[in-house]
């Protein structure tokens, strides 16, 4: 449920750009929805990978969010620009064999831009939500 309305279906584009710079990954990325908000929404972050042996590693992402206001108004309910959301995940992977891999998560979540914080709670909306995840991945 949103602040502002039920949501139908959109369409976005988005671009990834990242390298690897001393082990680690850092990342940028751009989205534009094109159907409803007609506005980006960027992304930049880092992420790493571990190798803990026998088939199994651990993945850590760092990464923060900014808004423009029309992103926001949609997303939110206030039309204001500003970072939004500072997000962090590990992810503990098993490569079962060649073709699985089981995965086991926490997420983590965190509104920066203040307005947007109090708006949350005036709406008991929680705004630092923890997650976590289990998953199974095959290829073919």
């Amino acid at each position: 449920e949103f602040p502002n309305g039920e949501r139908g279906a959109t369409t976005e584009v988005f671009a990834d750009v990242s390298a690897n710079v001393l082990e680690a990954t850092p990342y940028v990325s751009w989205h534009y929805d094109f159907d409803e908000v007609r506005a980006p929404y960027y992304r930049a972050g880092i992420t790493e990978s571990f190798d803990l042996g026998d088939g199994w590693t651990i993945v850590l992402d760092g990464s923060i969010g900014y808004a423009t206001s029309a992103q926001s108004a949609w997303l939110y309910g206030i039309d204001e620009s500003g970072f939004a959301d500072l997000r962090g995940q590990a992810v503990v992977n098993w490569q079962v064999d060649p073709r699985t891999q089981l995965q086991a998560g926490v997420n983590g979540s965190a509104i920066l831009d203040s307005t947007i914080d109090d708006w949350f709670s005036q709406l008991g909306i929680d705004d630092d939500p923890i997650w976590f995840s289990l998953g199974v991945a095959w290829a073919f």
